[in-house]
């Protein structure tokens, strides 16, 4: 009897212990299971905290194909250089410049085809229209939007919406335009626009950018014939909006950095 009390004894005894061993066991995997939710709400939160910057402090090089928009009678297409260094994630400074293949509009050709082939065909050429050569421009932009585009239910790919202002120069063409007295080759022009860029990578991206160069030009001329019986070129200089719109590709050096 003696014997089976001490068993029973025995056995309550390491009952116990076992229980305080699995109740100690139980809080220790709840106080694990509380560290790690807190490690990983910390982890979420610096995430947060912690973007990548895709343009602070970064060169771009751009190259862009374009075409002036709302030229009457003579219209350029545009090959173009974009050179930018952004001293924060929003602001960069930089220069533009372009080169620019000048050709007909429809209405343009329709009044040269109608002299074409008369004697006043030299009253009516191409040369009678402006159109520019070439232009530089030093700019400001600024990137008030950023998001990501979603395709097919993801938001893959970073974009950005920017604004530039700054201050250029360009050059006019046509021969009988110039001959006015108050043409001038050399147009200093004020620029502001608009541009998206989609980026393919952190390194790469496809911009959309429109401009607008505003600055003083004599769009076309007319023969004007005088008592003597010889021809002389007039036309109205205006100032204006010249708008540019152009599709090109940037490349980011370096990589991104991380906001802290």
């Amino acid at each position: 009897m003696k014997h089976s009390l001490k068993n029973l004894k025995s056995i309550g005894i390491l009952a116990l212990l076992i229980s305080l061993c699995a109740l100690s066991f139980v809080q220790n995997v709840l106080a694990d299971d509380d560290i790690k939710t807190v490690s990983k709400r910390l982890e979420g939160e610096t995430a947060v905290r912690q973007r990548s910057l895709l343009r602070f402090q970064r060169f771009t090089a751009g190259l862009g194909l374009g075409n002036a928009i709302g030229n009457a009678f003579r219209t350029s297409s545009t090959i173009g250089l974009d050179l930018h260094y952004f001293i924060s994630d929003s602001v960069s400074l930089g220069v533009n410049a372009f080169f620019a293949l000048p050709r007909l509009t429809d209405m343009g050709d329709q009044i040269v085809g109608k002299y074409a082939s008369t004697s006043r065909k030299a009253l009516y050429s191409e040369e009678n229209f402006s159109a520019v050569g070439i232009g530089a421009s030093f700019e400001v932009t600024y990137v008030p939007i950023v998001g990501k585009l979603s395709l097919l239910g993801q938001s893959n790919q970073k974009y950005d919406i920017f604004l530039l202002g700054g201050l250029g120069a360009l050059t006019q063409q046509g021969a009988n335009v110039a001959k006015t007295k108050d043409f001038s080759s050399l147009a200093v022009a004020p620029t502001v626009g608009v541009g998206m860029r989609i980026f393919v990578n952190p390194n790469l991206a496809v911009s959309l950018t429109l401009r607008n160069y505003i600055y003083s030009s004599i769009e076309s001329v007319y023969a004007v014939k005088d008592i003597d019986g010889n021809y002389t070129f007039t036309g109205d200089k205006e100032w204006g909006n010249h708008f540019f719109f152009t599709l090109g590709v940037q490349y980011f050096a370096g990589n991104p950095k991380i906001s802290k």
